[in-house]
């Protein structure tokens, strides 16, 4: 009687620690999505209170400095495309996490993007006094399933990064070859590349591999983006090779099923 009471005591216990078990591992992945959730809102809300302190004192300016007008329209103007930025990059986040960000499907013209695309970062080299590089084969490039707009942004993040991190006088090139499958597109800059202990965490948002940087055009959000957009297209994107002579990042694309003549 007593050895059967055990028995049933015994396996209670079993089924309860077992359950404890379950419910934890269960209850966890909640708990860090929640943490996440709750550090997403804390980062966004210290990026915007920047902009918005500036904005409130400017215009707070203009009543008792109306010689200054023109200069504090001009901050209130540049701190408000600024929000603008960011609140667009913090929808786009958002839609990714809830699987509501789609892409526009067509056929990309890869060279012509890729022209296009370095065309408008020429006068960015120009005013840095650096130069701007595009390396493509002789061979017309294969096509790309995808939204140009969007891989147009990916390749912008990555080669705006490239020329922030590049000292005056270095070189930043754009590149593209195709490897079996996949085209892949490089971005290449001189800089003093990316240490390792921030290596883990770039593509991680509102992280800043340079805390010291106080540019106000980045908000450590682009290269979170980018990831998130060529996953969108079924591609990858990565730090390829980093170190002293300067980093290398690299767009992986499915290339379009179609014939390619």
């Amino acid at each position: 009687m007593y050895k059967r009471q055990a028995l049933v005591a015994a396996g209670v216990t079993a089924l309860l620690l077992l359950c404890w078990a379950f419910a934890g591992r269960a209850i966890r992945p909640i708990e860090e999505s929640r943490r996440k959730q709750a550090e997403f809102i804390a980062a966004a809300s210290h990026e915007l209170r920047s902009p918005l302190a500036v904005i409130r004192t400017s215009a707070s300016a203009l009543a008792v400095a109306p010689d200054q007008a023109s200069r504090l329209r001009q901050n209130i103007e540049v701190e408000c495309a600024r929000m603008s930025r960011l609140v667009d990059d913090l929808l786009s986040l958002a839609r990714s996490d809830a699987g509501t960000w789609t892409i526009a499907r067509e056929t990309v013209d890869m060279d012509a993007l890729l022209l296009e695309t370095a065309e408008l970062f020429c006068p960015v080299a120009r005013q840095k006094g650096q130069r701007l590089l595009l390396e493509v084969p002789e061979r017309d490039l294969p096509p790309v399933t995808g939204d140009p707009q969007r891989l147009r942004q990916v390749l912008s993040v990555l080669l705006d990064n490239a020329f922030s991190y590049t000292p005056q006088g270095g070189v930043v090139t754009l590149r593209a070859e195709v490897d079996g499958a996949a085209l892949t597109l490089q971005v290449a800059d001189t800089g003093p590349g990316i240490s390792p202990q921030s290596l883990p965490y770039i593509f991680d948002r509102f992280y800043r591999a340079d805390v010291s940087r106080t540019t106000k055009e980045h908000f450590g959000l682009g290269l979170s983006i980018a990831k998130e957009l060529a996953a969108l297209h079924g591609g990858t994107l990565r730090v390829a090779r980093t170190g002293p002579e300067g980093t290398v990042f690299a767009l992986r694309l499915p290339l379009h099923r179609g014939r390619h003549i």
